[in-house]
This record gives C-alpha cells, structure tokens and sequence, in this order.
C-alpha cells in the first residue's frame, strides 16, 4: 500500500513541480514530476529519498547535466506530447500526482495549459510502483480542447488516428536505457479501466 503526501512546488520560472513522499519499499523513495523538455511532455521520476543526488537521464546530450552530482532516479518515465497539440511552443506540465491505495501513482498531465483562454484537456496516466505505465485515459473535454486550440491556429490540422494512441506509449528508463512501454488498458478519466 501506499501512504504519504503530496506537495506542489516551483521553480525559478514559476513552473509546477509535484513531488510525493511515500514509502513504496525500503529504503522510503519519493517521486518528482516535471516538465520534460527532452520529450516536449512530461516526466515522472521516483528517487531514493536517503540519497537523492543526480540528474534525470536523457536520450539526447544536450538534455544531460554536466555539472550535476553522480547519480541516477531509480525509475524514471517520460510521458509523451500528444501529436495534437505537439508544436505547442512549452513543455507539458504536470498538473498533479496522486497516490493511490494500490500502490499506483495517477499523473494529469496538462498538455494545453499553457494557453490561457483554452478550455484546458489532460491525459490521466496511471503508473506502477516501478513507474510503468498501467492505463492510460483522456479528460472529456480533451478532444474539444484540440480542437479548439486548432480552431484558433495554434497547431496544425489534427490527425486522423484515435487520440489515446498518442499517448499510450511513454518511454521508460530501465536503469541503462530507454525502452517502449505501451499502457495495457485504457481508463476514462474518472479512472475506470476497460
């Protein structure tokens, strides 16, 4: 089971970083999500809470830290921008991490948050202790949130494929590498699988 608490917090340029505290294992961890500027989405990263120095890992060298402290998250996951609302200048925020009672870890990630006057829309994912994806889900307004981020030219037409295939797949970091993983269900938002 899960137990712990969740706290927001920013960075110097106001953005929202989440963390959790809970005690997944021994030793306890804590998880941080941000934004993800190698992947234009999300993160979600579950460090050791007795040492948790070091730096996120990357796939691209520009995105790695030089100068950062020695050492890696135990699991780390990176969630996807949807093609949709892709050429969104911003990263996608984190718009919060719950914990539940089945050791699962539920992430909004806020794609369109960072226009204002949109009707907002999120992708609801659903994370293991090891943060692999369990389902994924999209708020109901998610599809009338593109739209109308279209509708007003902020991104090109959308594409034709379902929506929830953009973003089923997050890619996960299995301590030297990142792979693939692909959601098995797919929930709504109120968090039903199916």
């Amino acid at each position: 089971m899960v137990s712990g608490s969740t706290l927001v917090a920013k960075n110097a340029q106001g953005t929202s970083l989440w963390t959790s505290t809970f005690p997944i294992d021994l030793p306890p961890r804590f998880s941080f999500a941000a934004r993800n500027d190698e992947s234009g989405g999300a993160s979600v990263a579950m460090l050791d809470a007795a040492s948790p120095a070091g730096s996120a890992p990357s796939e691209a060298p520009r995105y790695r830290c030089g100068t950062c402290p020695p050492g890696r998250p135990v699991h780390f996951v990176k969630i996807p921008k949807p093609a949709r609302p892709s050429s969104l200048k911003e990263s996608s925020p984190p718009m919060s991490v719950d914990l539940s009672g089945d050791s699962q870890i539920i992430v909004r990630a806020g794609h369109m948050q960072d226009i204002a006057d949109t009707i907002g829309g999120y992708v609801l994912y659903t994370l293991d202790a090891q943060l692999r994806p369990v389902s994924v889900g999209l708020s109901s307004n998610f599809e009338a949130a593109c739209r109308a981020v279209a509708a007003r030219g902020y991104v090109a037409p959308l594409p034709a494929r379902p929506v929830i295939e953009e973003v089923r797949t997050v890619r996960w970091w299995d301590g030297s590498r990142f792979v693939d993983l692909r959601a098995p269900s797919v929930s709504s938002p109120e968090g039903t699988s199916r």
